[in-house]
């Protein structure tokens, strides 16, 4: 439970995080639009008529929380960066210039630059959310997600050496400053638009709990505590002064785009600091297969008790949702 406000509910324990397969059709049109075999129009059209489907794939599931699968993106971090003035987009960036991702054997990986002072000036997921809304009745809308990428996530990267150009921002605390207020304007801009719940999907709190990305760290210098503190108040001030129906979530997922993963390792030595600190309703856990041993033996104790019961009841009981 964090320190700052939290809205007193029992949220779902277990969710689809964001993004769902694509149909082989949608894949392959997205291909062609990449390879500049098609228009932006014609992706869209098909992107929006495949959305219907993946409601009713959602509704049917009995999901308490609803996504596009984020099919209008090329992968599941595009959108805020991208969209947003003083930010250049860097379609193959040397792998010298990551701090983490140096690790995996790549050499090099799409990413951004800010080059200039950080602005929001145009809407962001606003498109994606009406698309989705106009699929819902108006008493759904509350249950609507959109996932937005992690406000840390290139800055963990990176390092503050190739975040920003320091002709622009002097240190850590300018650029986040601005970054905080472009995240806290596209999130009010969403409000408005009758959101009322968002997801940030973080891979960069797992890295912390990884001990080979803790020795990286150490190895250049960098103070893995102080980073997380400043990481966690970056994610505070987004936050902050939020209205009271509006729920934040973190998505802490461990890597596995384009097949890479991440990181591994327990939640130990990140877990009174994150989960007492930072000010967020859900939390998003990627478990290790210890803890889904525990809660297999736990479900077999419920079921297996006084009265007897299947092992989905068991489940449910335990606030464990199987999808």
């Amino acid at each position: 439970m964090s320190t700052g406000r939290t809205d007193g509910k029992l949220h779902p324990h277990a969710l689809h995080v964001g993004s769902l397969l694509r149909p082989r059709e949608l894949v392959e049109k997205r291909i062609a639009f990449n390879n500049g075999q098609c228009t932006a129009e014609e992706l869209r059209k098909l992107e929006d008529e495949t959305l219907p489907g993946i409601v009713k794939l959602q509704k049917d599931a009995g999901l308490g929380v609803i996504t596009d699968g984020e099919i209008h993106r090329d992968v599941y971090t595009y959108g805020i960066f991208e969209g947003l003035d003083g930010i250049t987009v860097i379609p193959k960036r040397s792998i010298y210039e990551f701090m983490i991702i140096s690790t995996m054997g790549v050499k090099e990986w799409p990413s951004v630059y800010c080059n200039g002072k950080i602005r929001h000036t145009k809407p962001i997921y606003a498109q994606e959310f009406l698309s989705l809304k106009q699929h819902v009745a108006p008493e759904e809308v509350p249950k609507l997600k959109v996932t937005i990428c992690s406000p840390i996530w290139h800055h963990l990267n990176h390092g503050s050496e190739f975040t920003y150009d320091r002709s622009v921002y002097q240190n850590d605390g300018e650029y986040f400053a601005d970054l905080v207020q472009a995240f806290r304007e596209e999130i009010h801009e969403l409000y408005e638009l009758g959101c009322r719940y968002v997801q940030f999907d973080d891979p960069g709190f797992s890295f912390f709990c990884s001990s080979a990305m803790i020795g990286v760290m150490e190895a250049i210098g960098v103070d893995h505590a102080k980073l997380l503190s400043t990481y966690i108040d970056v994610y505070n001030a987004i936050t902050a002064k939020r209205p009271a129906d509006l729920v934040f979530a973190v998505h802490t997922c461990r890597g596995n785009m384009k097949g890479m993963h991440f990181a591994e390792g327990g939640y130990d030595r990140i877990a009174q600091k994150l989960f007492s600190d930072l000010d967020v309703e859900v939390f998003y856990l990627e478990s290790m297969e210890e803890i889904k041993a525990r809660v297999a033996c736990a479900v077999e104790i419920v079921a297996e008790g006084e009265r007897k019961r299947p092992m989905d009841v068991a489940l449910k009981q335990l606030s464990v949702l199987v999808l």
